[in-house]
């Protein structure tokens, strides 16, 4: 993935399949480093996705006001996309 010939979009998708396979597992911590690289390398749907999935596993893990920022900020991306 730190080669240059490889695109933004195709990294962010590593990331975001790397995301929700740790979320699905229940590694918490891995699942939010990897769904927030995706969201900070593309401001498309995918990373307004990733960033409802951030709020997700916050919301599981009971950080209810950060939770709350994430789905704002992947309404937010959506919304810019329109």
């Amino acid at each position: 993935l730190l080669s240059d010939k490889v695109e933004n979009k195709v990294i962010a998708e590593s990331h975001f399949i790397g995301g929700k396979s740790a979320m699905e597992l229940g590694n918490f911590e891995i699942a939010l480093s990897e769904l927030d690289t995706c969201s900070k390398l593309t401001g498309n749907e995918l990373g307004a996705e990733a960033k409802y999935n951030k709020a997700y596993v916050l919301f599981v893990q009971q950080a209810y006001k950060e939770s709350e920022k994430e789905v704002s900020r992947s309404q937010y991306s959506l919304a810019r996309q329109d």
